[in-house]
């Protein structure tokens, strides 16, 4: 499933890479750790499409700002989203839900990435942008999946897509 993407995306952008779109001045990389195996995914309860994705990248610097690491997404390995969750939870207490799992941080900004867990409420599997200060109700859905997510990501170069003025989940 994401075998091809990761080995598309990191051999186009395994050297600093220009995106006018972003910026002319800075370049942006893409850097993949390796896989996991199976097992170690289980207490994660994680998607399908997710568990897939960590087999072949456990965690990767998505469309980094090579110069001065303020762009990009990082999706954090196992061991980090256990421990940014628990931040999470700590920090933002208000807001968190049983089922919320962070699986990324955006460089330079304070947002993160949210997938939706609690396999018994409808939203599961949801990918929600977490602002930094906002309470959950001003939070953004931007996919009902994570694949759809990365593909979205990946098609759009490291742009924030969702930003879009008329982005919508169909």
């Amino acid at each position: 499933m994401y075998k091809e993407l990761i080995a598309n995306t990191q051999n186009q952008y395994l050297f600093p890479k220009n995106n006018s779109s972003i910026s002319s001045d800075l370049g942006f990389r893409c850097l993949f750790h390796h896989g996991v195996e199976a097992s170690q995914l289980l207490k994660f309860n994680f998607p399908n499409e997710l568990n897939e994705f960590f087999k072949q990248s456990n965690g990767a610097y998505l469309f980094q700002d090579a110069t001065y690491g303020q762009w990009g997404l990082h999706l954090l390995d196992l061991h980090l989203i256990q421990r940014i969750t628990a931040e999470f939870f700590e920090n933002r207490y208000d807001d968190a839900l049983t089922g919320d799992r962070i699986i990324g941080e955006f460089l330079g900004d304070g947002e993160k990435l949210l997938v939706r867990l609690d396999p018994s409420i409808a939203d599961f599997g949801t990918i929600i942008i977490v602002c930094p200060i906002s309470p959950r109700n001003e939070w953004q859905i931007i996919e009902m999946n994570f694949y759809d997510f990365i593909i979205n990501y990946f098609q759009n170069n490291g742009e924030k897509y969702w930003e879009i003025q008329n982005y919508k989940i169909d």
